[in-house]
């Protein structure tokens, strides 16, 4: 059926239209499709199904299936007068399909208050033509549903206050008119939610207060003209949130959702080996990932594979771990792990992978096992951008699409490296106090070297002057005076060096991750402390000993 089109005229005939599936409709809807210069672009004869079969259907209890239909008027709210029931009364439905359809009304199509069972809804191909469309408070179970291909002419839907099971909810290609799609206050439950290649069109979609589950929701390159898509207080559960929009820039290698780097992670779980007795049950620390967390990171996996989307599992839960795990879980080897079965409680996981260690946290702290488990995580985007080409730019790109999709939030951001420096800020800190004390010590050491060697100097000034007449040389008496200060700075340096390899030794044992302390490390230090012990005592001896002798003579 062609779907772009600006008006259209229906004719309801009197002869037999047989549908599909083998049953045949008494009369045959023809709809002609025009453009705007009045043309006709298509017609299209459909089995025409007026909305008393349709309640007829429910009222017995039986599965409401067309196919290739032209369904008029139908409407809840009809029926309900119909059959005296209340306005918020719920109307259990079988399952209710009308796929490659169309639905017209001149009120609304109102499928409110309804509860499906069993069956699914599947209006996948359909046109809703005219009338607005309201799914609000509906309870669809565990069942799929499809609105895939679906063209809603009249852009205002309602799904609002309605629930969703474990089934899965597409709208996969559909393209809405212009109008306020509301998906406020409901819950999709665990199955997977597909938006992709929608075109929204003009005007907002609402997913405020709405909750997400465990299944993936998919807005891959959907599209919204003019208008707002809100998530206010919208809570994602486990779900991996695809908004590819953000990758569109050249210079955006990958995006993930991610735990917040150099914090621990949040949640623990109770693990052991399947073929270990429940007594060997270790705790472990757990994240949550989606599939880019390791390549937009470049994290290695050393063994094994990545989650895929290409190659979904049957149902039993995957999961990667580091090496240190394996350790913890008493595989000899890491690549031992692979392929085997744990037990997360009483639920069975495999191990499809094995990642290299890395530090999530500051290297205070000792490398920890971990399992990682394909789910939403809370907290962060990690984007990971091509180094060669503008960031303020690309930051920007960003920020337009953070802005659309989350409206009214504040858009705040860090680099990597700036964000893991922060951890080591104390550690900053206190190597620039110790550095500005150790000048300061050096400075003031070297005054009271000063000072010691100028008494010296004016005590002995005489003898300086009786040895210069004697024949001394300026080096001779450099020597003789150098050599009381040499062995104070020699008894110094062998009180200080143990003393400082013992405090910093205990310094160091904060951190799990540290150098070891050597002797040689010490050299250069001490070298440095003779040369400028050295050049402050000698730079007065020197003085005294170029001076004429007649004159230390005198000195009183």
């Amino acid at each position: 059926m062609v779907r772009d089109f600006s008006y259209f005229e229906v004719k309801i005939a009197d002869k037999k239209f047989e549908i599909p599936d083998g049953n045949t409709t008494a009369k045959t809807a023809i709809i002609k499709f025009f453009n705007d210069t009045n043309e006709i672009l298509s017609t299209s004869e459909l089995g025409y199904v007026s909305a008393n079969e349709i309640y007829r259907l429910i009222e017995l209890g039986e599965k409401v299936h067309f196919q290739e239909c032209y369904i008029e008027d139908f409407s809840l709210t009809d029926y309900r007068k119909n059959h005296s029931l209340l306005k918020n009364e719920i109307i259990r439905i079988l399952g209710f399909t009308a796929t490659h359809s169309i639905f017209h009304s001149d009120k609304e199509l109102n499928f409110s208050f309804s509860k499906f069972t069993k069956g699914d809804v599947d209006f996948t191909n359909s046109i809703f033509l005219k009338g607005s469309l309201l799914f609000e408070n509906c309870s669809f179970g565990n069942i799929n549903v499809s609105f895939e291909n679906v063209l809603f002419r009249d852009g205002n839907v309602n799904f609002s206050k309605s629930i969703f099971g474990g089934g899965n909810i597409t709208f996969k290609n559909s393209e809405f008119f212009d109008g306020i799609k509301n998906f406020q206050n409901s819950n999709f439950g665990q199955g997977n939610l597909n938006f992709e290649r929608v075109k929204f069109g003009n005007g907002s979609v609402l997913f405020n207060t709405s909750k997400f589950g465990e299944g993936t929701v998919d807005f891959t390159r959907s599209t919204l003209e003019e208008g707002e898509m809100l998530f206010a207080d919208t809570t994602f559960s486990r779900g991996d949130l695809l908004f590819e929009e953000i990758t569109k820039h050249p210079s955006i290698e990958s995006v993930t959702l991610s735990f917040e780097p150099g914090h621990d992670f949040w949640f623990t779980l109770p693990i052991r080996r399947k073929d270990q007795p429940p007594a060997s049950t270790k705790i472990i620390k757990g994240c949550r990932i989606d599939y880019n967390y390791f390549s937009t990171y470049q994290i290695p996996i050393v063994h094994g594979k990545n989650y895929s989307r290409d190659n979904q599992n049957d149902g039993r839960v995957n999961i990667l771990v580091n090496e240190k795990a394996t350790e913890l879980l008493g595989f000899d080897q890491h690549g031992d792990a692979l392929n085997q079965f744990l037990m997360i409680g009483d639920n069975e996981v495999q191990i499809i992978g094995i990642i290299k260690n890395f530090h999530q946290l500051k290297l205070r702290f000792r490398l920890q096992p971990v399992i990682y488990i394909l789910a939403t995580p809370p907290g962060y985007y990690a984007v990971r951008l091509n180094t060669s080409l503008n960031h303020q730019e690309t930051i920007d790109h960003i920020k337009v699409r953070f802005d659309e999709f989350l409206p009214g939030n504040p858009f705040l951001y860090t680099y990597l490296d700036e964000y893991f420096n922060r951890q080591y800020r104390i550690e900053q800190t206190f190597e620039k106090v110790v550095g500005i004390f150790t000048v300061l010590a050096i400075i003031i050491a070297s005054l009271g070297l000063f000072g010691l060697s100028s008494l010296e100097r004016i005590q002995r000034i005489k003898e300086i002057g009786i040895r210069k007449v004697h024949g001394a040389r300026v080096a001779n008496i450099l020597t003789l005076f150098s050599g009381k200060t040499l062995l104070l700075i020699s008894i110094s340096i062998f009180v200080a060096i143990p003393v400082t390899v013992l405090i910093l030794n205990s310094w160091l044992q904060n951190f799990q991750f540290h150098i070891e302390i050597e002797w040689s490390y010490f050299i250069f230090p001490v070298l440095v402390m003779l040369f400028v012990s050295m050049v402050t005592v000698s730079s007065r001896i020197v003085k005294t000993a170029n001076t004429n002798p007649a004159q230390s003579l005198r000195y009183e």
